[in-house]
């Protein structure tokens, strides 16, 4: 048994770094009313177990990349000066809530230290202390993904913490490749964001629906910030790739590539263009046509070729249940202590606010069956925890929560929808364990050629010899024929002129014309002939 405890619970401490203010769906505004909510329920469903967090922040960082530099001395200089609480700790835990790129956590985590050590991080970049926690053998939790969290020898102490994990990753890959095979395509190129993390995942997605479709997945990442970003080149490389495109991308983003399409005139129903939505949240911009400019007309027409797929949304809880009171308490505190609104549906699909508390509760509860169960001695063992969320589903306020055999979440099933003038209809509905699909209700499309093949039949730059007219492709034939004869007869000539130099060069004994010279006395020859001729020997 442990022995430090606070009046006979098991004292855990858990130190989050935080970003503060509300730059980003992760920030401290957004998470905090649900960590406080989290050391409630701890506190009345938990009895033997004392949670006190420790958050660590700065107001002088209002981004993830800002404060990703400074972490380690933020972290570092806090840690020491309040080590001796973290020894008198039975566990030590550390959930960040989105930066944290800590390489110190390697000195803090000392294999003799007496504390627990477990690590849960949904931050920016979590793959470094992700390393070191494995290698110090502590429980890491992440809601950032590892593309090989199957590999439990490399990841023996990992868990995933929400859906945006491998799990979930190849399950948009999954349902991509479903939607293409129900219609017969089999050649993808994707478009992406430049920037992280939506180029990982958009890597990720690429490299799986690769072996999906046994076919090479091209990627093409670009700047949406970038006003020099060139879209319409963009869209003109991925013509001559492929007919079916798929964007990951932000909702501005997406808009300024099929403006760029419709320019092509890429949007006439030859063309597939397929977005993922990641999350349905107003961080990631707007998806819709209608911006309220004077482009709308043209994006208007252009997204009717446009399907866009996404998890199946998350029902905003009816009011009056459970659920509902909880997140509407937390958007009620960050109201009154950040002066931060958003709206329900947000706090739904915001998987930091949701895991916030759920990565505490789970903690909690594993922590807890340990003591239940008299093997407190088990707690220091980082793989026996994480094998604690193996292939089990977990039930807390927010819902249920269920982890595969590699610690890592399954993704939610999918929805396929088209625009409608301004709805979005629902037209397919696609699994994402299996990729099947199911119509909900009819595709329209702005031609009759539903579906549009994979391959245009004069090939993607409409080239092929099969579509060249005979009397163009009888010009092009004579045309070959009669460059090839010339480069063939000026080769020739180029030769011999060489042969002919070196077999001069060999006869070295034969005297040039112009070196001879005889005396004009014998420059009169006996004539043999009437007609007459011209001396080849010069005179002196």
């Amino acid at each position: 048994m442990l022995n430090h405890t606070v009046g006979g619970q098991i004292h855990v401490e858990v130190i989050t770094l935080a970003l503060y203010y509300a730059a980003e769906i992760g920030g401290y505004f957004y998470v905090a009313p649900a960590y406080k909510s989290a050391l409630e329920d701890i506190e009345r469903f938990y009895p033997k177990l004392k949670f006190h967090q420790n958050i660590i922040t700065s107001d002088k960082y209002r981004l993830c990349a800002e404060m990703d530099e400074n972490s380690d001395d933020l972290l570092a200089e806090y840690y020491f000066r309040h080590e001796a609480k973290w020894e008198a700790a039975s566990v030590t835990v550390f959930l960040n809530a989105v930066c944290g790129t800590v390489y110190f956590v390697s000195l803090i985590l000392c294999p003799t230290c007496a504390a627990l050590r477990i690590i849960c991080f949904p931050d920016c970049e979590s793959r470094a202390p992700a390393l070191m926690a494995t290698e110090l053998q502590s429980l890491i939790l992440s809601t950032v993904p590892a593309p090989d969290i199957g590999e439990r020898s490399k990841w023996s102490t990992r868990i995933e913490a929400s859906q945006s994990g491998k799990t979930g990753l190849t399950a948009i890959a999954r349902v991509v490749t479903g939607v293409m095979r129900r219609f017969n395509w089999t050649t993808l190129l994707v478009v992406a964001e430049s920037r992280n993390p939506i180029s990982t995942i958009a890597e990720v997605v690429a490299k799986a629906a690769t072996v999906m479709l046994n076919s090479n997945v091209s990627l093409i990442k670009i700047d949406g910030f970038d006003p020099q970003t060139d879209y319409v080149q963009t869209m003109r490389e991925v013509n001559s790739q492929t007919r079916v495109v798929l964007y990951i991308t932000f909702g501005g983003t997406l808009r300024k590539l099929m403006l760029a399409a419709q320019k092509l005139n890429m949007t006439q129903g030859e063309h597939v263009h397929i977005c993922f939505r990641l999350i349905r949240h107003s961080s990631m911009g707007n998806y819709h046509w209608r911006y309220g400019d004077q482009d709308d007309g043209v994006a208007r027409t252009a997204y009717r070729t446009l399907l866009i797929v996404e998890g199946d949304p998350l029902r905003v809880p009816a009011k009056g249940t459970n659920l509902y009171h909880l997140l509407e308490g937390w958007r009620r505190v960050a109201l009154e202590e950040f002066n931060l609104t958003y709206s329900l549906p947000n706090a739904i699909e915001n998987f930091h606010i949701t895991g916030a508390y759920d990565m505490m509760m789970w903690t909690a509860e594993v922590i807890n069956e340990l003591v239940e169960a008299n093997r407190t001695d088990l707690l220091k063992d980082g793989t026996v925890l994480a094998r604690r969320f193996y292939d089990r589903t977990f039930t807390t306020r927010i819902g249920n929560f269920t982890f595969d055999g590699a610690g890592a979440p399954g993704g939610r099933d999918c929805i396929t929808g088209q625009y409608d003038d301004d709805n979005l209809t629902e037209v397919l509905r696609i699994s994402s364990l299996t990729g099947k699909t199911a119509a909900t209700s009819s595709i329209k499309w702005p031609s009759a050629n539903w579906p549009p093949p994979n391959r245009p039949f004069c090939g993607y730059d409409g080239r092929d010899p099969v579509c060249v007219p005979p009397s163009t492709l009888l010009v092009a034939i004579t045309a070959a024929v009669l460059g090839g004869t010339l480069v063939v007869t000026a080769f020739v000539l180029i030769l011999a002129s060489i042969l002919y130099r070196s077999r001069l060069e060999d006869i070295w004994w034969v005297m040039p014309e112009e070196h001879l010279c005889v005396s004009s006395a014998y420059t009169k020859m006996p004539s043999i002939s009437t007609a007459p001729r011209r001396s080849v020997i010069g005179s002196c």
